[in-house]
């Protein structure tokens, strides 16, 4: 009896092992995909220095085109805090789109209105008062930017999000919906 207990723990910690490294396949596999998709290019420098504000991040930047007249940087920053059991893992994703005429103040101010939304502290990034708000224990809506400013002739837009293909591509299809 005891035999059979600990082999069907074993067959199960195995299973448990295998589904993990499967599924983390499957989310690089997205991720691969949603680059060939969007015809994205690996851009070896960020154009802004500190996307996410924060200066210990170090940027992975792709380069395509949201329009086929308006090419952007696709950028990824993560960092860590904490250390041990209480380490978190902040991940972000933003947009930098160089100036075009679709991006006038009026568009622009938007996009700022909805980091003041988010109220709070990242507000002051994009030159915004925040909005009083009391979204409660998980925070402020993952599609609220904290960024949205005008920076190095264009503009960046960045949010909090996950990195997996439905964050990048909610992301994206929020942003071409606006232009």
């Amino acid at each position: 009896m005891g035999a059979t207990i600990g082999l069907s723990a074993l067959i199960l910690i195995a299973g448990l092992i295998g589904f993990l490294f499967w599924r983390q396949r499957k989310i690089f596999d997205d991720i691969g995909q949603f680059y060939k998709d969007n015809k994205l290019f690996y851009r070896e420098t960020s154009p802004v220095e500190h996307p996410f504000i924060y200066t210990d991040i170090r940027p992975i930047c792709t380069q395509g085109h949201l329009l086929p007249d308006m090419p952007f940087t696709f950028i990824l920053g993560s960092r860590s805090e904490g250390a041990g059991q209480t380490r978190i893992l902040h991940t972000y994703i933003g947009v930098f789109i160089p100036d075009h005429p679709k991006l006038n103040d009026i568009w622009l101010s938007s996009w700022q209105k909805k980091v003041a939304e988010r109220g709070d502290n990242w507000a002051k990034h994009s030159g915004m008062e925040p909005i009083e708000k009391n979204w409660g224990l998980m925070g402020a809506p993952e599609d609220l930017p904290i960024v949205a400013k005008r920076i190095n002739n264009g503009i960046l837009i960045s949010w909090i999000g996950l990195h997996i293909r439905k964050t990048f591509e909610a992301r994206l299809d929020e942003l071409k919906a606006t232009l």
